[in-house]
């Protein structure tokens, strides 16, 4: 066999290699303090006893490995239960895949959710999920940066 036969099989043995490993990325891959962070905020949910199904995991940004924690919020007027996802995204001028970053003060990253509905200013709005108040529970038990948006 040749010098460029081995090398090819080289090749072709890290190209299978590479996607393998890209998703097998786990939350041990996320820097040390937004692990951190995305657990608190994970714990913190679970001690809500409306909400369920709460589930840590991760995503890759290009190379970059960030977490995302979701939830079933409580049901809505109509009894509906929306499943939240607050992801972790780096803030700006780094911009993120679906053209969003943050822009945090004390950090250099923040956690977003994108909430369904849209409305008009003079009306009453979608359900929020009640994702305002556990906003304010993570900045007070974690201190984290999170936000959510209507799409």
């Amino acid at each position: 066999m040749g010098r460029r036969a081995y090398l090819a099989i080289i090749c072709a043995t890290v190209a299978l290699a590479l996607p393998a490993f890209a998703l097998s990325a786990s939350l041990d891959d996320v820097a040390p303090k937004i692990r951190k962070d995305a657990l608190c905020m994970a714990s913190a949910l679970r001690k809500i006893p409306i909400i369920d199904q709460v589930k840590l995991s991760v995503y890759q940004d290009g190379r970059t490995v960030l977490p995302y924690v979701s939830f079933r919020a409580a049901p809505d007027r109509h009894g509906y239960r929306y499943i939240v996802v607050y992801a972790a995204y780096m803030a700006c001028p780094m911009k993120h895949h679906l053209g969003t970053c943050c822009s945090s003060k004390d950090r250099n990253y923040c956690f977003n959710a994108n909430l369904p509905g849209m409305y008009a200013s003079n009306e009453p709005g979608p359900s929020d999920w009640g994702t305002p108040e556990i906003e304010k529970r993570w900045t007070a038990e974690c201190g984290v940066d999170a936000g959510a948006v209507f799409n």
